[in-house]
């Protein structure tokens, strides 16, 4: 540009006009030229997929009015539902076609609360955990239309227990626990259910839970602390007594210490015996993972 600029004043005034258009269309070349080195560069659309890519999308889960579409879905539905003592709604994740021997006398409800006392009363073994993916577990060695549920011990040995991926009847497949695994329910059930007292008991009240609790071991627990609480007030009683007199402070004291928080301390114990023996539903033994109660008497 400054070498146009001497040839400009060098030359005629009558080339001055060329020159004025000399250097107006330079100064219009030069403006895009500016803004173009002083504009933020921006990354292609193709370029930034390539530094940055897209996240791999999870799987799909069949949409089912059960939440049955993995094997996740199915058990945590069952266990929700058998906690709040809906059996019939728990039967629903069971696979109920083609069952064999005894578990045919019996109705989807019955087998499912049979189920959820062996779940709870059951000693486990190798239980794994589930995923929620419709396709199942890929590294256990089973079929991919099969996930294990566990290993239960029932006569000496290892039963292991099943989900199974069926049809749903309109062209779209679930996970239910398996017509083969629920086919065992009864024999199980003679290992790890209850007496006939105690079922005598249970059907005399009605079906209802709290807490993952039914009624009638709510109404055991309680008679059970009682009893338990009961017990140790009288054996103060009887060692006031063999300690000669009762008025004296330091017998009094001796037997205010048996009376309540020995006392109190038994209990709470004794009901959590017998919890453990009846089984606990989700509910309660989240509840029981938590609560102060047992240390709390304890320092009392």
């Amino acid at each position: 540009m400054a070498v146009g600029a001497a040839s400009c004043r060098d030359n005629a005034p009558h080339q001055w006009g060329a020159c004025v258009l000399i250097f107006t269309m330079m100064a219009v070349g030069a403006v895009p030229a500016i803004a173009q080195d002083n504009t933020p560069q921006s990354i292609p659309e193709s370029s930034a997929a390539d530094i940055a890519p897209l996240a791999k999308p999870g799987p799909v889960i069949p949409e089912d009015q059960f939440d049955r579409g993995s094997p996740r879905g199915t058990t945590e539905g069952f266990t929700a539902a058998v906690d709040v003592g809906d059996y019939d709604k728990a039967a629903e994740y069971l696979d109920l076609r083609n069952l064999r021997g005894v578990a045919t006398e019996y109705t989807g409800a019955q087998l499912a609360r049979r189920l959820f006392v062996i779940v709870n009363r059951g000693e486990w073994a190798d239980v794994g955990d589930f995923i929620d993916d419709p396709a199942g577990r890929s590294n256990d060695g089973l079929p991919e239309y099969r996930d294990s549920i566990g290993y239960v011990k029932h006569e000496g040995e290892n039963v292991q227990l099943f989900l199974q991926k069926v049809p749903r009847g309109d062209g779209v497949s679930i996970w239910k626990i398996s017509n083969a695994t629920v086919s065992l329910i009864p024999d199980l059930y003679e290992t790890y259910g209850y007496s006939e007292p105690v079922e005598d008991f249970r059907r005399a009240l009605p079906h209802v839970s709290f807490l993952g609790f039914e009624l009638f071991k709510w109404v055991l627990l309680i008679g059970v602390g009682l009893l338990a609480y009961i017990s140790v007030f009288l054996l103060a009683l009887l060692i006031r007594s063999m300690l000669g007199d009762p008025q004296s402070p330091s017998h009094r004291r001796i037997f205010k210490f048996f009376a309540v928080p020995g006392a109190l301390w038994v209990m709470v114990l004794v009901m959590n015996i017998a919890a453990d023996s009846l089984g606990r539903g989700a509910t309660a033994e989240t509840i029981n993972a938590v609560t102060p109660i047992p240390i709390l008497v304890t320092v009392f």
